[in-house]
């Protein structure tokens, strides 16, 4: 197992545990890294992630720049697959 520290300003930590309901912070931190492994899993499979209002038809995709390094090295990775095939 290993521990993780890191600084987080007051106000994010006041609006976490306040929308938490007052979780202990090592149960939000490993949701949060939970959640995030599962991104780079699907992203990396060549999915995207999405935040869907389905009442206004709106759908933003969700990256940060982990995802999108992960995204642009697949699509590198993809493109030179390809172009080796038709040589």
């Amino acid at each position: 197992m290993k521990e993780i520290r890191f600084t987080l300003d007051d106000q994010e930590f006041k609006k976490l545990k306040e929308n938490t309901d007052h979780a202990k912070i090592s149960v939000i931190a490993g949701e949060a890294l939970s959640l995030f492994n599962w991104a780079l899993d699907e992203v990396k499979n060549g999915r995207k992630i999405v935040s869907m209002n389905p009442a206004e038809d709106d759908i933003t995709e969700i990256i940060t720049p982990t995802l999108q390094r992960l995204k642009n090295a697949r699509i590198a990775a993809t493109t030179a697959a390809v172009a080796s095939t038709s040589l």
